[in-house]
């Protein structure tokens, strides 16, 4: 899956977590909007994810895997 559609997908899962089933849709294009608005000023969605790759901190990984294991983190597509 292109990396724009995951984004999509989980804008899309974003909103549906705090928004009325009938204002889903209209709240998913405003956020949808802003963040597009957000990466075009930044540069794209490439530079972005690049800009942030370039900063990351790879002994945070460490960090993350732990608490991964111990519940206290989840992965974006659990539930």
């Amino acid at each position: 899956m292109p990396l724009a559609d995951k984004l999509q997908e989980i804008v899309r899962d974003h909103v549906q977590r705090y928004s009325a089933v009938s204002t889903q849709e209209s709240e998913f294009q405003s956020e949808w909007r802003e963040l597009g608005e957000f990466l075009k000023a930044h540069g794209g969605l490439e530079t972005v994810v690049r800009r942030a790759y370039d900063g990351f901190d790879p002994a945070s990984r460490q960090v993350w895997r732990a608490k991964l294991a111990d519940g206290t983190l989840r992965p974006p597509d659990s539930k």
